[in-house]
């Protein structure tokens, strides 16, 4: 028999599980890479989509974006 409840309660651990994880990285990420360094700025933008796609937060997923730009300033692009 499928228990909804469990089901449900199941996600909302892996949900939480999954950001206590994302923080940590971005926290250590902050403190130890340049804001510009590609892993940094991959493990943000994993950050933001994981608020827009799994947390459904599509205004914290525009706040993530806004910040990453602004620490990291004008990036050259070179074509």
């Amino acid at each position: 028999m499928f228990d909804i409840e469990k089901t449900l309660n199941f996600q909302l651990r892996l949900k939480l599980l999954s950001h206590d994880y994302l923080q940590t990285a971005a926290t250590t990420a902050e403190s130890e890479l340049q804001p510009t360094h590609p892993i940094r700025l991959g493990l943000a933008l994993n950050f933001s989509v994981f608020y827009y796609e799994i947390m459904n937060s599509p205004e914290r997923y525009a706040e993530i974006v806004v910040l990453i730009t602004q620490r990291a300033g004008p990036y050259p692009y070179f074509f």
